[in-house]
């Protein structure tokens, strides 16, 4: 059989390859490139609002040279996988390292995986100096009980801590990590084993791709992960795939053609520009909020949200004005079970993402706790430990559900009303009527939900029949 890719990483494109093929867990992962000869200009075929700039000042997309890499190898008769897997992807990384492709790698095997990790780059003078991964600092943290996302996190803390670099997540499988637990820590090891560890923890197999960003404005470390179809979970990959949406799984090059959107999505976040726009909305927020206007309960939070946030957006935080807008409406949320589940249910959710560690040493994420609990009245020392109930507790499991699976129908049909009607925010509406749907029994929800409506003139979303 043969392996033959030309694009961006060819090393991690082969790696895909053969993982999908044969059902096989390969992981890739990025050094931090530094010199200009290894890096192409992917700014014209990658970004999307390009129209938002003039001509040669959008903020450049670099990604590593594209080469050409190839191999034949064979395969057992029986079991229709390489005979010498190992053997196959040092070959590559020769190969790779022989055609002056930007930068040079090695095999790793650990606990029954393999790893093609970086060893030299090309420096800025031209010559070769030693560079490994992120993935291999030495991390510890103790041994708890956590979410699988809330223990990677962790992780991904600890490594940027320990090595000075920006680690951040990027594609990867968030609602099955989210609701698996495992019970992990770190002593001292090379972060790569960790990760192996808690991946291992979780029912499935998963790989992962690390890729460097070396766009001047970013610079950080992105970890992509992805499942990966084994014979033990029905055949291989290759032999399943399907159509975006209804499969789980997707074709390679469409993964990895998302992967590298994904980082120019990111970007946005240091856009100045758009930060530009983020100011402009805040202030128009604050402006309607001091003039007693009409303000759904949504923007009301999402203004106070605003003034939690710093760093890459470039706002100036102001605790005590995100708390006292809390006040502000904490009488509206106060007065209508949804409002509380909301807030409830942020707070849920930084509780499933993110360790009390994380949440201590991160001042926005703790600033933004700060206001959720302001809204519900609970004391700073304090944690949500359990959640209010509708009428009973299975009643309160389905509404979060079908909040969180909103149909299609029903999003389609109430966004085109809303933005029919002028109304700020059509996810409100959306909101609005189907969670009458969800609780018709509640009398306090349906009479907040009319009242709702009908301040927005907006009658023919009463009726609770009609979703």
């Amino acid at each position: 059989m043969a392996v033959d890719v030309n694009e961006p990483r060819p090393l991690a494109a082969a790696a895909r390859v053969l993982e999908t093929r044969h059902g096989l867990p390969i992981s890739y992962e990025d050094p931090k490139y530094i010199s200009e000869q290894d890096m192409s200009d992917a700014t014209l075929s990658v970004r999307k609002d390009l129209h938002l700039y003039a001509a040669g000042e959008a903020p450049k997309v670099l990604v590593p040279r594209a080469a050409q890499l190839s191999a034949t190898y064979t395969v057992s008769t029986e079991a229709n996988l390489p005979t010498d897997l190992l053997g196959i992807l040092e070959g590559l990384c020769d190969a790779h390292s022989n055609s002056g492709n930007p930068g040079r790698f090695r095999v790793v095997a650990s606990d029954g995986m393999l790893h093609i990790v970086p060893t030299s780059i090309l420096n800025k003078s031209g010559g070769y100096e030693t560079a490994g991964s992120v993935l291999d600092t030495i991390v510890a943290f103790p041994e708890q009980q956590r979410s699988t996302m809330e223990t990677l996190g962790l992780l991904l803390l600890k490594i940027s801590e320990v090595s000075g670099e920006h680690v951040t997540f990027g594609m990867i499988p968030i609602n099955r990590l989210s609701q698996t637990q495992v019970s992990t820590g770190a002593s001292n090891e090379r972060a790569r084993d960790v990760l192996i560890r808690i991946l291992k923890g979780t029912e499935g197999t998963f790989s992962w791709r690390l890729f460097y960003d070396a766009s001047p404005h970013l610079q950080w470390h992105v970890l992509n992960i992805h499942f990966v179809r084994t014979r033990e979970s029905g055949g291989t990959a290759e032999a399943a795939f399907a159509p975006i949406g209804e499969s789980l799984f997707m074709d390679p090059q469409v993964f990895a053609d998302m992967e590298v959107q994904l980082m120019v999505n990111l970007e946005q976040y240091v856009d100045q520009e758009k930060v530009q726009r983020h100011h402009a909305e805040r202030e128009a927020l604050q402006a309607k909020l001091d003039s007693d206007e009409k303000m759904s309960l949504k923007a009301a939070l999402e203004l106070a949200q605003m003034y939690t946030f710093k760093g890459p957006l470039g706002f100036k935080k102001d605790i005590n004005k995100a708390h006292q807008i809390c006040e502000s409406i904490r009488s509206i949320f106060s007065g209508n079970e949804f409002g509380v589940i909301t807030t409830e249910l942020n707070l849920e959710n930084m509780r499933m993402f993110y360790s009390a560690e994380h949440l201590s040493k991160d001042a926005t994420m703790a600033s933004y706790l700060a206001c959720c609990r302001r809204i519900l009245n609970i004391p700073d020392d304090e944690f949500v430990d359990s959640t209010r109930t509708l009428a009973t507790d299975d009643e309160r499991e389905r509404f979060l559900a079908d909040v969180r699976t909103l149909k299609d129908s029903v999003r389609q049909r109430l966004m085109t009303l809303s933005v029919a009607h002028g109304y700020e925010s059509p996810t409100t509406f959306l909101e609005l009527g189907y969670i009458r749907a969800q609780v018709p029994n509640d009398d306090d929800i349906q009479a907040w939900v009319e009242e709702e409506l009908r301040k927005a003139q907006m009658p023919d979303l009463a009726d609770p029949g009609a979703y």
